[in-house]
């Protein structure tokens, strides 16, 4: 019969068992492959159709203030943001008078703190000419209802000069991102259809996303959802023990395009069946 010290010390390793693994999975994001901060950058503006720009405030009795409102943009191949503002906005009078601005863009999917988004800083200046009427085509691919961009009242503005790129992954991921390695990187390419693969596999994989996230995480938990995907592997929010924790699942190898991001979730679900 066990006595109660070895009862009581028997219940203390059962209970510290699944802490140490999560605490074990929680220390090894720290070195889960992941897309480089200039490539997470890139892709939150690609993906974006809404931003929140702040501007120096050219009113009497805000002079000198931030000016903080939500366009609509585009990024263009270099990923600078082009927006088309009108004359009647305060953010068109406030770039015309002093181009610095910032534009913050958040994930498709955000909900809070722990979620990405971006800062990009820069100089904000008119388009005209071929530069103006390629931003505006630019723009309406993007959003084609934008019938008002052919408006006299509207003009086509880019953040042609950026000083600063601030990336915000997450709780402790976060980056600052010089011009010239933002202006290297390049959108993820999974990016256009990450939605719909997470999608499918939330509805009729998700116990299979739970036995990748035990075999490759090492982390038993009660349900597993995708909620990022790039070349390179998954964000998953988990729960473990009622507690919800937002954390990566690598790939086993890198996935390029929508055909190859099949067959490396596929190999990776046999491999745990």
């Amino acid at each position: 019969m066990a006595t109660g010290a070895t009862a009581a010390a028997s219940e203390a390793t059962e209970q510290s068992a699944p802490d140490d693994e999560l605490q074990e999975w929680l220390q090894s994001q720290r070195s889960a492959a992941r897309i480089s901060p200039g490539a997470e950058a890139r892709t939150l503006l690609a993906l974006a159709r809404t931003a929140t720009i702040s501007t120096v405030s050219c009113d009497r009795d805000l002079a000198g203030f931030p000016n903080a409102g939500v366009i609509e943009f585009v990024a263009d191949n270099k990923g600078r943001p082009v927006m088309i503002l009108s004359s009647l906005s305060a953010h068109m009078r406030d770039v015309k008078a002093d181009g610095r601005a910032s534009i913050t863009c958040l994930s498709p999917d955000f909900r809070g703190m722990d979620d990405s988004r971006v800062t990009i800083t820069g100089i904000v200046e008119l388009l005209q000419g071929a530069d103006g009427k390629a931003a505006r085509e630019l723009y309406r691919q993007r959003h084609p209802d934008s019938f008002w961009i052919d408006f006299g009242d509207f003009e086509p503005f880019r953040m042609t000069s950026i000083s600063k790129v601030r990336l915000n992954g997450g709780f402790a991921r976060a980056a600052t991102i010089s011009p010239s390695e933002y202006a290297e990187a390049e959108p993820d390419p999974i990016a256009a259809f990450a939605a719909p693969i997470s999608k499918h596999m939330n509805e009729d994989h998700s116990e299979s996303t739970v036995a990748m996230l035990r075999h490759f995480g090492k982390l038993s938990a009660e349900s597993a959802k995708i909620v990022g995907l790039d070349s390179l592997g998954m964000d998953v929010l988990v729960t473990k023990d009622s507690e919800s924790y937002k954390g990566r699942l690598p790939f086993t190898r890198p996935a390029l395009t929508r055909k190859e991001v099949r067959e490396v979730i596929v190999e990776m679900t046999k491999q745990v069946a």
